[in-house]
């Protein structure tokens, strides 16, 4: 880059205006008695200087350079040019000792804002680069100056790099008239963790992005130097990996989803930010660690955002039950049992069947003497289609309520391979004892069958059996699937039953709550460690719906 001509001024025919007012008033345009030639005869040799001053955050708008010493009879004033924030210009001035080289900036109203100055020795020729600091004088930033006999420019000057890229720098040297010389360029970075600087050449370097931020690289000739920003970025996010691209879970199960930013090269890269969304929150919902929360049964995607960049799986919620084959299927038996029930008063038991048509009887629930002698005299109740009239006769399945002392009180007629929402609720009073199955909940008035009865002796080894019972294995086994078990050890009323069908937990904690059960996992998921067991080998398939 060539240094912009500066004007000269002798002020031989002002010599009633202090200098520095004369220099402001010729750029100001406000004098005429500044001449753009230095006037007068020569003495001795000249030389030319290089003046550079970075303005940014400062206010200032003119620059002049005054130059004194005792054997100059006028001092040269010089008017620098700025260009987007920097002063740059070259001034010419007799070579010679106790050169007292003095700086002002001015802003845009003429009001002195920076001075500063120094004194050298000048000589014919090249001269080593001087530094100068203009003190502020309005609490403005000091300004660093350069005076030089040459300049050295980076080019590119603004560089922007991912990690890992590579960039040549190639400085060129000017002398003050803008001629470019040669000579070895040394080399430097601001910031050695950002990016190294290898000399490729007598003025060229090569610049490797090692780290993200910024770093100044500095050339350097004759005690002049020359600067480029290069900025590194992180390798940018091509494509992001969610693994896996699909999950099943039941209602209120959870998994865990897990997204990884990719470059164009395929890389995992790390510390990247991820943001993660639902697009059907009433389905799945998912934290910003990608950890999925099943709502309800249907289909959702969940997005993982990386610098603009997706990736997304498919969460599908399903729910869960037993397939019981029946009687004919079953050689031994199946059922799962709770060995340490609740007690059989009070209770309330909600659950969902679908049942299938078989021959003979069946087993939904018990709450019993656990034992391969049945005793109808010791106190139990169970709930599930019944045979009207009994084998060896045949019989319409009808809905049953089957209660201590041997009697079978039963309803409507059963009404297959539908889904019903069941409800039992007993209770005692006194001796007395109250059964309620509602077999087709919500209806509460028509669809169920209440029995009062009393009190008899306490089973020895109560258990509640769930599929089959001990006294008939195999003979008795449920047709069809069985889920959405929520056992409670108080009697609730309807309203309470509405609520907690609704959202288990709200009226009062279940004993025993397994909504979504499979083959492997009956557990109790109350929080109240009432886990059942399974008896026997065989076991019924697992049923997945929406």
């Amino acid at each position: 880059m060539v240094a912009a001509p500066v004007r000269r001024v002798e002020a031989r025919d002002c010599v009633n205006l202090i200098r520095v007012a004369a220099a402001l008033v010729f750029v100001l345009g406000l004098g005429s008695c500044l001449s753009h030639e230095p006037t007068g005869s020569a003495r001795g040799a000249e030389t030319t200087l290089l003046v550079r001053a970075n303005l940014s955050g400062t206010s200032v708008a003119i620059v002049v350079v005054e130059v004194t010493a005792p054997d100059l009879p006028t001092s040269p004033l010089f008017n620098i040019p700025i260009v987007n924030g920097v002063a740059s210009g070259a001034i010419t001035l007799r070579a010679g000792s106790g050169r007292t080289i003095t700086m002002h900036a001015y802003d845009a109203g003429g009001v002195e804002t920076h001075r500063g100055s120094v004194t050298v020795d000048v000589r014919a020729g090249t001269n080593a680069t001087i530094s100068l600091v203009l003190r502020p004088l309005t609490g403005e930033v000091p300004i660093e100056v350069t005076l030089g006999s040459l300049t050295v420019i980076v080019a590119p000057g603004a560089n922007a790099l991912t990690l890992g890229e590579t960039v040549i720098l190639t400085a060129t040297i000017l002398d003050a008239h803008g001629n470019p010389g040669s000579g070895q360029v040394g080399w430097a970075t601001s910031a050695p963790g950002i990016v190294t600087v290898v000399s490729t050449g007598e003025q060229t370097v090569r610049v490797t992005a090692i780290g993200v931020g910024e770093a100044t690289v500095t050339a350097t000739s004759a005690g002049e130097a020359g600067t480029a920003t290069v900025t590194v970025t992180p390798v940018p996010v091509a494509t992001v990996s969610v693994t896996p691209g699909s999950l099943e879970l039941t209602m209120g199960q959870t998994g865990q989803l897990t997204a990884t930013p990719l470059d164009a090269g395929g890389n995992a890269l790390t510390g990247r930010e991820v943001t993660w969304a639902s697009d059907n929150v009433a389905v799945a919902t998912v934290n910003g660690a990608g950890l999925v929360t099943a709502v309800s049964p249907g289909t959702a995607i969940l997005t993982a955002t990386s610098e603009g960049k997706t990736g997304a799986a498919t969460v599908t919620v399903i729910i869960t039950g037993l397939d019981f084959p029946g009687n004919v299927v079953v050689t031994t038996t199946m059922r799962f049992e709770f060995t340490a029930p609740m007690a059989a008063y009070p209770a309330t038991y909600i659950w969902r069947v679908n049942p299938r048509e078989q021959e003979g009887y069946y087993t939904a629930f018990f709450h019993a003497n656990n034992s391969a002698d049945f005793n109808n005299q010791l106190e139990y109740y169970g709930f599930h289609p019944y045979p009207d009239p009994p084998p060896p006769l045949t019989g319409t399945q009808k809905w049953e309520i089957s209660v201590d002392g041997g009697s079978d009180i039963t309803g409507d007629p059963v009404v297959f391979d539908r889904w019903y929402v069941q409800v039992a609720v007993v209770s005692k009073d006194g001796f007395a004892t109250h059964h309620t199955y509602y077999w087709d909940w919500p209806d509460t008035t028509t669809h169920k069958i209440v029995w009062p009865g009393h009190l008899y002796a306490p089973a020895p080894n109560p258990a509640i059996m769930v599929g089959d019972n001990p006294w008939n294995p195999g003979e008795e086994v449920f047709d069809g699937v069985m889920r959405g078990f929520q056992f409670y050890d108080v009697a609730l009323t309807p309203s309470e039953i509405a609520q907690e069908i609704a959202a288990p937990g709200s009226v009062r904690q279940p004993w025993y709550l397994n909504l979504n059960p499979t083959p492997t996992d009956i557990s109790d998921k109350s929080g109240n460690r009432h886990h059942p067991g399974w008896v026997g080998t065989e076991r019924p398939t697992l049923w997945k719906g929406p």
